[in-house]
């Protein structure tokens, strides 16, 4: 009975280690899904500026196209 007493405090001690690894582990599981939710919604924010972009850029392309159009005509009467 004296032998398991040295072997059960070490099994006590390693037990308590491996619960303050995993309050590590879920703590630092816990951040990465913060931080993937975070990134998540920064990435769909950045797609839709991307699409607003590329539909303000395709605007300004006609506007452009329309000015240079005037211009021609203003220029060849000129």
């Amino acid at each position: 009975m004296c032998e398991l007493v040295p072997q059960m405090k070490t099994v006590i001690t390693e037990v308590k280690e491996m619960r303050g690894e995993l309050r590590s582990v879920k703590v630092t599981m816990d951040d990465l899904e913060s931080s993937h939710t975070y990134l998540s919604g920064q990435m769909e924010d950045l797609l839709q500026d991307i699409k607003t972009l590329k539909s303000d850029q395709a605007s300004l392309r006609k506007h452009v196209s329309s000015l240079e159009g005037k211009h021609d005509t203003v220029s060849s009467k000129g």
